[in-house]
């Protein structure tokens, strides 16, 4: 919940005054920026840092592979060692 209220915080502020320095940080490593900075200068045709338009795409695509690793490994582990409640030891027996 932490990373959620500092990203909706980050999100309402421009990143257009910030050093470079800053901003490569917020649009890749913690992407506040790409959440609302970045979709509102692409739609005023001032592309951020002279980035493509499909960056954010890109982005999109690599944390939906991220996510999609994990939910598998995780599934993956799941179906391998089942559910701790639905074994000998557990309550549901």
């Amino acid at each position: 919940s932490y990373v959620l209220d500092a990203t909706s915080y980050l999100t309402t502020f421009p990143l257009s005054g910030l050093p470079a320095t800053w901003i490569w940080p917020l649009i890749t490593v913690m992407p506040a920026g790409l959440m609302a900075w970045f979709p509102s200068l692409m739609l005023l045709g001032k592309p951020p840092m002279g980035l493509p338009g499909w960056h954010l795409a890109l982005v999109a695509l690599l944390f939906f592979g991220i996510a999609l690793y994990c939910f598998q490994k995780g599934l993956k582990g799941y179906a391998l060692r089942g559910i701790h409640r639905y074994n000998a030891i557990g309550h549901r027996r």
